[in-house]
């Protein structure tokens, strides 16, 4: 929402149709997942799949952080989006628990039959290394983790998406379909190629260097 990541419209989006299926699934169908985690290097659409999942589902509404995120941060984001007034009292109440408040809210709002989608962008940046391996900072993972249990405690409607460069080590991970994601291949790299100018009919371009550049 703030413009800070790219993202394709809707009709400049190729491909990753299993991918997009397969993440739907989860996110409309699925009792025992709360979410689901896309992986993948830079530059290989992660946030661009997430942004195309939220215009597939028209009946929740999107809740965008990118980047860090600690408890404050989603109790502020969270109470904005939040239409009654003692609702926002409750939540932003800090003499109790987070997951406490969160549960009573996703409580409430899903009983109204209103649901949240909660994008986690560019997730990697609450992640620290350790054993070759990626685990969340201890401030992230305590937000994480209040966020699961308090949706899957009353098996709320809500749902979550992670996009992240590295799949991490995290119990609460077992709650998510892990997708992730590679480089476009076949027909869906056919079709991005030839929505690009260099690419086309007309092009001036070198064959050569068409080739150079699609193999890049």
């Amino acid at each position: 929402p703030a413009g800070k990541v790219k993202v394709p419209i809707r009709e400049s989006f190729v491909g990753r149709r299993r991918q997009l299926q397969n993440c739907l699934r989860v996110l409309t169908q699925s009792t025992d997942e709360v979410g689901v985690l896309i992986h993948g290097m830079g530059g290989l659409g992660k946030s661009s799949l997430a942004a195309r999942l939220s215009d597939r589902l028209p009946n929740f509404e999107r809740v965008v952080w990118v980047g860090r995120i600690d408890e404050a941060s989603l109790v502020s984001r969270l109470a904005e989006k939040l239409d009654d007034n003692e609702q926002r009292k409750g939540l932003q109440n800090l003499d109790e628990e987070l997951k406490y408040r969160l549960r009573r809210v996703f409580q409430q709002l899903h009983e109204g039959a209103k649901s949240f989608l909660l994008v986690l962008d560019d997730f990697e940046v609450n992640l620290e290394p350790r054993n070759e391996s990626y685990v969340l900072q201890p401030e992230a993972a305590e937000v994480l983790k209040a966020l699961v249990w308090a949706i899957r405690d009353n098996y709320t409607s809500h749902r979550i998406i992670i996009t992240c460069r590295y799949d991490f080590e995290f119990t609460q991970l077992q709650y998510f379909h892990k997708q992730p994601l590679d480089a476009l291949q076949g027909a869906d790299l056919r079709k991005k190629c030839d929505s690009l100018a260099a690419f086309g009919a007309k092009s001036q371009v070198d064959e050569a260097l068409k080739s150079q550049a699609q193999k890049l």
